[in-house]
Parts: structure tokens; sequence; C-alpha cells
């Protein structure tokens, strides 16, 4: 069948390959229920959107609210959720303090502790950021940001406040090595939270 308002032409048909729906002009074919708006959307580059009418990528999907955008579930306790055989996983935006799930936190004079009056030999420094305040279940993986030296600091653990109700970085101190850090020190940061 075929259905056209002079310039849009969507059909379908079967052929030796299988079944085929969609747009025989160029434009997207646009998925709905209900008499609603756009639930989802492929485009002419082969972009699917879910929740968008502009996917940007092969698979695009966009939540509202608080709802979660994609959700895996892996078959059975020892079932694979998500696998990614090539490429790297990247967030975009994300940087110093950005309320991304992957961000830099930069040390400064509010945020670090037991530090000399020039704001060195620092110990100690507070994360702030939402995805961390007031979770103190959440996983934290925390990396120091910069090039390795023999100056560099070496994260010896990190710590929920519960006080305070933030993440704190301690780096390493002790009688043989001690590689304290300095206010503008950066760390990267990625949270998952359970």
């Amino acid at each position: 069948w075929v259905q056209t308002d002079g310039i849009h032409e969507v059909g379908s048909y079967v052929n030796s390959q299988g079944g085929w729906l969609g747009t025989h002009s160029n434009h997207s074919l646009h998925f709905f229920t209900n008499d609603s708006l756009p639930l989802a959307t492929l485009d002419t580059a082969g972009n699917f959107g879910v929740g968008t009418q502009t996917p940007s990528a092969k698979v695009h999907a966009k939540s509202s609210g608080q709802t979660a955008a994609i959700r895996a579930e892996g078959g059975g306790t020892n079932g694979t959720a998500i696998e990614i055989v090539s490429g790297a996983i990247r967030v975009p935006g994300a940087g110093a303090n950005t309320p991304t799930p992957v961000f830099v936190h930069v040390a400064t004079q509010a945020n670090s502790s037991l530090c000399d009056n020039t704001g060195c030999y620092c110990q100690e420094t507070t994360i702030d950021h939402p995805l961390t305040n007031g979770h103190p279940n959440a996983i934290l993986l925390v990396t120091v940001n910069g090039n390795a030296g023999s100056g560099q600091p070496i994260i010896d653990h990190i710590r929920y406040d519960d006080t305070a109700g933030k993440w704190v970085i301690r780096v390493h101190v002790s009688a043989y090595l001690s590689r304290w850090f300095c206010v503008g020190q950066k760390f990267n940061v990625l949270v998952v939270n359970p």
C-alpha cells in the first residue's frame, strides 16, 4: 500500500528479502500511538530516535523528567546488560565541576583542608557535586588529572563525610612517602549511583 499527500509518501511491500515499511520520499518515518505526536523517528540518514524527532546518533533516546532514557537488563544473573565492542565512552560537556556523571574536581582554598598558609601541602579536598552530595552509597572512581611524575599526588582513599554529606579525597601522607597537593590540583571523577 502507498499513502501520499502529493509530496510525502509512505508505503509497504514484500520481496524475497522480507517485509518493507518506510517512506518513498526523502522524509523521516515517524511512529506514534493513540493519535499522538511522534514517539519515535527514523530519519533519512538511518538515525533512530525515541523521544526525539531529530536523532543525532544511530540510536538516540531522550527522556523527560526522571524517567531513564535507556534501561538495559541482562538475561539472568550472569547475563550481559551492555556490551561495547569498540570505541570509547564519551561524555560531552564533562569538565571542571560540570553536573555530568564524569567531571573534573578542582581543589580550591574553600574545598581543601590540612593545607599550609600558601595553599600547598594539602591532604584532603571535598567534592561538591549534585550526583554525589547526599549519596553515601554512590560509587566513585577517582584518578589524578595531570601528568604523572614524582610530584604527583597519590590518592590514599576516598570517604563519605556523614556530617557534610559529601565525599572527600585524601592523598597519601606518611613518614616514608608524602604526596601532597596544592590548590588548583585536578582530579577526574566518575560517579555511578546504585
